[in-house]
């Protein structure tokens, strides 16, 4: 033992400790301000953490001079073994595979359920009464944690069964205490009285003999329970196997031992994807898993392994067992409420607090908790169909990271995009700070520290084949939903409500914004007049679509915008590609919602004498002024009449009024947008949508650099020859046109250069 607390230490020769272990001891009573350490007690079990184990490494590093991570640590959490790694890191390096498959026959069921028992469990189904047979009686564990909260909340409002609760208690805490304080914590709706009646809360802890409960009780609920969902577990991707062992693997043999000792009752057991190792492509439910045993690297992936090929092993002798494999579980769609520890919920916190988000191939997978608990009860609760199998709850349809930040984007969070190294070293830098953030990134380091995460593991993940789930799904009606813009619309709207995330901040200009909550679409948006009115609009508070073909212009003009405090996204789109226009329209929708204001901006300018005979430059303007605007027109009109509101904005020309001499097919161009315009007007004012032509004169803009017949350019352009407009004067009269009140229609303005009206 050794003082800690004070400079009065003994001699290290006196303590038979090595100087190294007497410095070790000296760090470590300071950090967890103990006065007496034994050098062969664990970190954590001495009232260590993640936020102290990150400090431990910190003062360690600095005392010492070495390079430490968090995984040394939680792989060598006592002063002596972590001197040994010190000193001999090859002798003690932390990469010794577990024999799991040895775990599983020690722990194994060594004799099969009794055959009399056996044969009365599948003889009580074959009766016609028991043809929807479900159990009266759950024994639910894990109930407390985040998934089995909202099991036990199922269970309550959609079945009718009773509930058994087994619990551990904490000091000045009654079983029902937790298990009520849990529902709250995780934003469950109060129960009523009556379900709460259905709630019977047992004392006791998986990891004991009889579930820590007396030998009379134990038998007394061995008889009266009909079917068990196991979903205790500890939930840690740091801790080492030795640390997760007693409540993983010990406790499901623990509760398989209950499920056989007298009355059968069928085990429906909650797995994790993580008994699979990184990088495979369709993991199969059937899959042969003695192949990864010795492929595993986390704890927790080593102990969920053990206790699945547990209830494996125990369904081969023939109790009726079922596995539900579950990926990473978000929020709930309809309660705001998230597991706080979740490291998706973290990542995202760490771009929200740093106000960076990383440059890296991340797919985000996650399940929402209410659709896998609603999954979970409706399987277990059809026995016939549901026992022997295994069922992955992964969700096959992701989000890429990249489109995660864009929405945030769109939702008004100011975001840097910055390579990984950048970001990481800025939520390091938080982490440490006195920033009323800085637990929380100090939790995303110490998982990012310890699990050695880095923009190339974020890189890999399975994928799953799901024959039973569907199947499964289907029977039950239920369809699972996608990771997509929608659900992220959800969980933005519950983290902000219950201030696990910021609100989006927004500039001081938009706070009384004439276009708040309007999403615009303006296409040629790369420069000129589509920048000047992209910008201008998102000024007034519209979620603005910025649509061209130069992403590079479009991106900077997107950060420039988002720095001034506006929403604003890129859109890649070719006008003239009607399939472009489709998917640009339907990926701006997924990220802004449906388009109110659509700019039809987008055009092409050439001065072409008609005897010169420039043909390729004449089809590009049809193309572009004439084909574009109908691709655009035709995508959204038909949404706009459907909603009954919508304003579109044709930028025309004083060439759609007048023909001008050099211009002939530009004007023919726009004097087709004049009449489209005047009869769509017409067409449909009687669904609320407004058609507005702004009819530029001479402006500076890009458009005139394009022209190659120099002879008709020579003879009549007049950008050189006059002061002409700016792209903002264009911007200012979208505006006015598309701010006027409901009942006003702007049909058409004409802006001229003052010295050149027509």
């Amino acid at each position: 033992m050794l003082e800690a607390g004070n400079n009065n230490y003994l001699s290290p020769h006196d303590l038979h400790l090595t100087p190294l272990e007497h410095q070790l001891a000296v760090i470590w009573g300071r950090v967890l301000k103990l006065n007496v350490i034994d050098v062969h007690e664990n970190f954590f079990d001495l009232g260590g953490h993640s936020l102290l184990a990150t400090h431990l490494v910190s003062e360690i590093n600095e005392h010492l001079g070495i390079q430490l991570q968090i995984y040394d640590v939680l792989q060598h959490p006592t002063v002596h073994s972590l001197v040994n790694f010190i000193e001999k890191p090859t002798e003690t390096s932390s990469d010794v595979t577990l024999d799991l498959p040895a775990v599983v026959e020690r722990h194994a069921q060594d004799k099969a359920p009794l055959d009399i028992h056996l044969r009365a469990f599948w003889r009580s189904l074959e009766y016609p009464i028991s043809s929807s047979w479900c159990p009266e009686r759950i024994l639910l564990t894990g109930a407390t944690g985040y998934l089995g909260a909202f099991v036990l909340k199922e269970l309550l409002q959609n079945t009718k069964t009773v509930v058994y609760c087994l619990v551990r208690e904490s000091l000045g805490f009654t079983a029902m205490d937790r298990i009520c304080s849990s529902l709250q914590k995780f934003g469950i709706s109060e129960l009523d009285e009556k379900l709460e009646l259905r709630i019977v809360p047992i004392k006791g802890d998986v990891s004991l003999l009889n579930l820590g409960m007396s030998e009379e009780d134990y038998v007394c609920l061995s008889y009266t329970v009909d079917s068990i969902i196991h979903a205790a577990a500890t939930v840690n991707l740091v801790r080492p196997y030795s640390a997760l062992y007693s409540t993983n693997v010990l406790g499901t043999a623990n509760i398989l031992t209950f499920a056989m000792g007298h009355k059968i009752m069928p085990v429906h057991y909650i797995s994790t994807n993580a008994v699979f190792p990184e990088g495979l492509q369709n993991c199969r439910e059937d899959a042969n898993m003695l192949a990864y045993a010795d492929k595993l690297r986390s704890g927790y992936a080593q102990t969920k392994w053990a206790a699945e090929q547990l209830v494996m092993r125990a369904q081969d002798r023939g109790l009726p067992a079922a596995v539900y494999r579950c990926g990473n579980i978000g929020g709930s769609r309809e309660e705001a409420s998230w597991n706080p520890a979740d490291f998706t919920l973290l990542m995202l916190q760490g771009c929200l607090y740093t106000k960076m988000t990383p440059d890296i191939d991340w797919q985000i997978e996650l399940s929402p908790a209410d659709f896998v608990s609603r999954v979970i009860v409706e399987v277990s609760q059809d026995v016939l169909h549901s026992l022997g199998k295994v069922f992955h709850i992964i969700n096959p349809c992701t989000m890429n990271c990249r489109d995660l930040w864009q929405l945030l984007r769109s939702q008004g969070y100011q975001l840097d995009l910055v390579p990984y190294a950048d970001w990481y070293q800025k939520v390091k830098e938080t982490a440490r700070s006195t920033s009323e953030h800085s637990a929380t990134l100090a939790n995303l380091l110490y998982l990012l520290d310890a699990l050695v995460i880095g923009p190339d593991s974020l890189s890999k993940y399975s994928t799953f084949a799901q024959t039973n789930l569907q199947a499964s799904l289907q029977m039950h009606g239920l369809t699972y939903p996608p990771v997509d813009s929608a659900l992220m619309h959800t969980y933005i709207s519950h983290l902000t409500s219950i201030g696990l995330i910021p609100h989006p901040t927004r500039g001081q200009q938009n706070t009384a914004c004439l276009l708040h909550g309007k999403v615009a679409l303006v296409t040629g948006a790369s420069s000129g007049i589509g920048a000047a009115i992209g910008e201008h609009l998102a000024a007034a508070g519209a979620k603005v679509a910025l649509a061209a073909r130069r992403t590079d212009r479009l991106k900077d003009l997107e950060a420039q915008i988002a720095r001034r405090g506006g929403t604003a996204v890129a859109i890649t789109m070719d006008v003239c590609d009607e399939r472009q226009v489709h998917d640009g329209v339907k990926l701006a929708e997924s990220l802004l919602g449906p388009v109110d204001i659509l700019v039809n901006s987008a055009g092409v300018l050439y001065y072409t004498l008609m005897k010169n005979v420039h043909v390729e430059e004449w089809h590009m303007m049809v193309d572009v002024n004439v084909k574009g605007v109908l691709n655009c027109v035709g995508t959204i009109l038909g949404r706009m009449v459907e909603q009954r509101r919508g304003h579109i904005v044709n930028i025309s020309s004083d060439g759609g009024r007048k023909g001008f001499p050099g211009l002939a097919v530009y004007c023919g161009t726009k004097f087709f947008v004049e009449g489209l315009s005047q009869a769509m007007r017409q067409e449909v004012a009687e669904f609320g949508v407004k058609i507005t032509c702004i009819q530029p004169g001479d402006v500076k803009t890009e458009l005139f650099q394009r022209t190659t017949d120099l002879e008709a350019q020579k003879k009549y352009e007049m950008v050189g020859k006059m002061k002409v407009l700016e792209p903002g004067d264009i911007a200012q009269a979208v505006l006015y046109a598309v701010t006027q009140p409901e009942v006003c229609a702007v049909n058409e303005i004409l802006v001229e250069p003052q010295e050149a009206p027509i």
